[in-house]
């Protein structure tokens, strides 16, 4: 019996220090209009409360280094080195002020809360996955080679606002 507790705890402890370190960063943004997603990556987006909120990564720390988000004027941008982080990686985006979505890749896309934007005008240029609620308008715009197929669902909250669900 001892030799079986013994075998099992030496087990839980080897998962534990081999696991992939998990980490959170934080990148520092100003207010941003435009998000342009090229690579395959999990994109959340969030209504924040602050007036500043940082965009934040979280996933396996040995992923990150294929990550890069640049942001140049009111232009956010998201890409990888390496395809498929998606399973790896979260980014979570604050939507605020977001008017325009371009994505370019087989990013899957959505949003945490509902979000208030007036319109948000959504280009897609790849096989993605897009899930988002919005109280305002959501354009979608086709690419030219890609056929997009919209569900969308309308839902109404206890507040008695009607809620886009793409």
């Amino acid at each position: 019996m001892f030799v079986l507790f013994f075998a099992l705890c030496s087990l839980m402890s080897f998962a534990n220090d081999h696991g992939p370190r998990r980490i959170t960063k934080e990148f520092n943004t100003t207010p941003f209009t435009t998000m342009i997603v090229s690579g395959d990556v999990t994109v959340m987006l969030i209504e924040s409360t602050l007036p500043d909120q940082a965009l934040k990564v979280e996933g396996e720390e040995a992923w990150m280094k294929y990550l890069d988000i640049k942001q140049s004027g009111d232009t956010l941008r998201i890409d990888t080195h390496r395809k498929n982080l998606k399973n790896r990686l979260v980014i979570y985006v604050p939507a605020n002020y977001l008017s325009a979505i371009h994505v370019n890749s087989s990013a899957h896309i959505s949003s945490l809360n509902v979000l208030r934007s007036p319109k948000i005008d959504v280009l897609i240029n790849g096989a993605c996955e897009f899930h988002i609620k919005s109280v305002g308008l959501v354009n979608i715009i086709e690419g030219d080679r890609f056929d997009v197929e919209i569900a969308e669902k309308k839902i109404r909250l206890p507040s008695g606002a009607l809620v886009d669900y793409y």
